[in-house]
């Protein structure tokens, strides 16, 4: 069993001369430790800045692309006596409506929006009649 120490019977240790030295030594460990972990830390943050940086792309890309299949069926001209690959008036009218309702902040840069653009691009796109 040990026995408890009451406050103020506690064991003062005299910091020696050599002690000192040692404590010192120890804090250029503790500081050269610290400067690797930051130098990993920084290396790692550079490395998400670049996943992040391609993962904007590719969505952009998809994004734009889905617009763009869109856009080609939309304007495509038609032959006379050909097929109609357009939608309905009606429907294109809503979807027209929904796209001028979109309130978005593009210099804010929120997540929400290009999630919103997103929706609706592919709503419109889901819309259109396949390619053939």
């Amino acid at each position: 069993m040990t026995a408890k120490k009451k406050p103020g019977q506690e064991k003062k240790t005299e910091i020696t001369p050599a002690a000192e030295c040692a404590k010192g030594s120890k804090g250029k460990d503790k500081a050269e430790a610290k400067q690797k972990a930051a130098a990993e830390l920084a290396s790692e943050m550079k490395n998400l800045r670049a996943e992040l940086k391609e993962i904007v792309k590719q969505v952009s890309l998809r994004i734009d692309g889905r617009i763009a299949d869109t856009l080609q069926i939309l304007e495509k001209k038609q032959a006379p006596g050909e097929p109609s690959t357009l939608p309905g008036a009606k429907t294109s009218l809503q979807l027209a409506k929904k796209l001028r309702g979109v309130k978005v902040k593009p210099d804010k840069g929120k997540l929400k929006d290009i999630a919103h653009i997103c929706q609706l691009v592919c709503k419109i796109a889901d819309k259109m009649p396949k390619k053939s």
